[in-house]
């Protein structure tokens, strides 16, 4: 027997549907499918990626397994409860609101407008039953009958690890399965080897192809924030990955933008940035941190866009310290406080070698993704407009 594990998709139909392609000849009747989930948000086609998974079942001769990941999780939480908003505003909900009806992604910013922070502070309630409608009655079912884990004799698959106590993968809570832990698997000992996802940020890019990591009882296949989808055939541990619509090596700087995301979480961010009109989404390549350190070593080569938030470090040191090793073309500020973004600008006109086109701050980002000055300092970097 077989299997085939495969990473976050984040409504990238294109990539699933290249990488489905490139793996046909070994999904016989003896090979299990294994999805570790995070099918949904971010990208542009949330109801195609579904709507294929499903074909994919039908089509398949042999099993086929679908894990629930983490934002799966939360849009249920959506709506079960209508005052549940976490999915929608920090985990990129908007894009998949749209996969299924453009008019009711409309309705549902014209409330957020309409209600602004009051929606989060009184916990009013957004359209989500309307939504519901508007979605297959296969794909609710889709959602409903998604699996925290599975186990064979070769691998113990999950959406995001395993947790630090872990005896039986049976005995995991749903929280560890889902959100994990990200030390994981540094202090992971178990034989079994352990495929999972979630961590994007856990692959390295490599002459611009994201590689998993690898060690010798876990792969993490998580290469979704690069635009790219990764399988792992087993027991062989081969890799196969879907490809950039426009090969990474014939890109030119101009065409290829790398944006950097020094921030402790990206989802609000990347959201902004797949509503921007007119932005060809495969060319863009997201690489996240969550710390400088874990910048530092990844050793980015001139990123076209780097987005800034001063919450990793809490005090003005962290932008004066990073700000010198930031070789771009234009750096955005985020920041809750309007000296700390001031206090960028000084530091950055210090550094002759950086041109900076751009310091902008905005106030709870999240919350705030229509913000009509943010969309035109963004048009302004990616459209030139």
């Amino acid at each position: 027997m077989a299997t085939v594990v495969i990473g976050d998709i984040h409504g990238n139909v294109d990539a699933l549907r290249i990488l489905l392609g490139k793996i046909s000849r070994i999904l016989t009747r003896e090979t299990t499918v294994v999805f570790l989930g995070d099918y949904i948000d971010e990208g542009p086609n949330t109801k195609g990626v579904i709507d294929r998974l499903l074909e994919l079942r039908e089509e398949h001769l042999g099993s086929v397994r679908f894990l629930k990941g983490n934002h799966e999780q939360w849009l249920q939480k959506s709506l079960s409860d209508q005052t549940k908003h976490s999915w929608l505003l920090s985990m990129g909900g908007l894009a998949t609101i749209k996969s299924y009806s453009a008019d009711l992604e409309k309705t549902f910013r014209d409330t957020m407008r309409r209600t602004g922070p009051a929606l989060i502070a009184e916990k009013l309630p957004l359209p989500y039953d309307l939504l519901r409608d508007q979605m297959p009655r296969q794909h609710l079912a889709f959602l409903e009958e998604l699996e925290l884990y599975y186990e064979n004799e070769d691998c113990i698959c999950t959406h995001a690890g395993l947790s630090r106590d872990f005896t039986s993968v049976e005995k995991e809570t749903e929280k560890s399965l889902l959100w994990g832990d990200a030390d994981f698997p540094a202090y992971y000992t178990g034989a079994k080897l352990v495929v999972f996802g979630h961590f994007s940020r856990k692959a390295r890019l490599v002459n611009g192809v994201p590689k998993p990591l690898v060690t010798k009882n876990a792969i993490c296949i998580d290469t979704s924030g690069n635009g790219v989808l990764t399988a792992l055939q087993l027991p062989q541990r081969r890799i196969a990955q879907s490809t950039l619509s426009i090969p990474t090596k014939v890109m030119t700087g101009a065409q290829l933008r790398t944006v950097v995301i020094l921030d402790d979480k990206d989802h609000a961010l990347k959201q902004v940035i797949y509503e921007l009109p007119n932005v060809d989404k495969n060319s863009v390549v997201f690489r996240h941190f969550d710390t400088i350190e874990s910048f530092r070593k990844a050793s980015i080569q001139r990123p076209f866009v780097v987005f800034l938030d001063f919450f990793l470090s809490k005090d003005r040191e962290f932008g004066s310290a990073v700000i010198p090793e930031l070789q771009c073309d234009h750096l955005v500020c985020f920041s809750s406080k309007k000296e700390m973004c001031d206090h960028m600008k000084l530091e950055a006109r210090k550094q002759d070698r950086i041109r900076i086109g751009h310091v902008y701050s905005v106030q709870k980002l999240k919350e705030n993704l229509e913000n009509p000055e943010l969309k035109h300092v963004l048009n302004k970097i990616f459209n030139g407009t």
